[in-house]
């Protein structure tokens, strides 16, 4: 994504300064959105890369229940927000959901333990939010910023120098 952002944006640029506006506003269009996909995927990754840890921390410290549930949460977010851009990975995260949803039940009656949406809602939230936060981060260093104003116009050089 990152390269063929690199193009569009290159694109864009060579459209400015050839006073092709419509062009360049296509090309800033299609970077817009490679960013934004770039964006939910980053997104959807690290909230699974911190789900993954959570389920690691789970099974070395117990009390499976009570810890599997933010991930079943966060989950079933990913799944919503990935199904849009790549509707396989959504799919098989909502099996994935389900397995750990099932096993969240189960390991709460094991444990005696109730599965609390509310507590769940926030930890998962959290995570979110701490994914988000991440992401935009990477994508501020991956990807340089579109041009806002006017395009810079190319200097002519003639025998006497630039003008």
């Amino acid at each position: 994504m990152q390269q063929h952002d690199k193009e569009m944006f290159d694109k864009c640029v060579r459209a400015q300064m050839d006073k092709d506006s419509a062009r360049a506003a296509m090309y800033a269009n299609e970077c817009a959105q490679i960013r934004k996909m770039a964006k939910v995927t980053l997104q959807c990754q690290l909230a699974l890369e911190q789900a993954a840890l959570r389920l690691e921390t789970a099974r070395e410290f117990g009390n499976i229940a009570s810890m599997m549930a933010p991930v079943a949460t966060v989950v079933k977010s990913v799944q919503g927000q990935i199904t849009g851009v790549i509707p396989e990975v959504g799919f098989e995260l909502a099996e994935i959901g389900e397995v750990l949803n099932g096993a969240v039940y189960d390991a709460g009656e094991a444990y005696g333990s109730d599965y609390t949406i509310p507590t769940s809602g926030q930890d998962a939230q959290k995570i979110l939010s701490e994914a988000n936060a991440l992401a935009e981060h990477r994508m501020q260093q991956h990807f340089p910023d579109l041009p806002t104003g006017p395009a810079p116009t190319p200097e002519k050089v003639t025998e006497q120098g630039v003008q």
